[in-house]
């Protein structure tokens, strides 16, 4: 663990300060540390998931050269994720 917070921080000194803060404040906050790498994983784990969904069709489109199903897909599933988003959001009209 030493050796990864030396690499990260330039100096000795801000190594120790880091130490000493990390010590210090990590008890107190340990919930929202908790809580913070929950929704730091969901995060990515969505992201994921959507380059995942992303990949047959950018896969159609560099590579199988079938650019109108591509472009065709992605303005549907475009569309599908705006008005999902503004129905979550409650920015819709309905």
């Amino acid at each position: 663990m030493n050796k990864l917070i030396g690499i990260l921080l330039k100096t000795p000194d801000d190594t120790g300060i880091f130490q000493r803060m990390a010590a210090e404040n990590f008890s107190v906050y340990k919930k929202q540390y908790l809580i913070a790498c929950v929704f730091l994983l969901i995060i990515a784990g969505t992201t994921a998931f959507s380059a995942w969904l992303m990949g047959p069709i950018v896969r159609d489109v560099f590579y199988g050269n079938d650019f109108d199903q591509a472009i065709c897909t992605f303005f549907k599933a475009s569309l599908v994720a705006t008005f999902d988003f503004a129905n979550q959001s409650g920015e819709s009209d309905g």
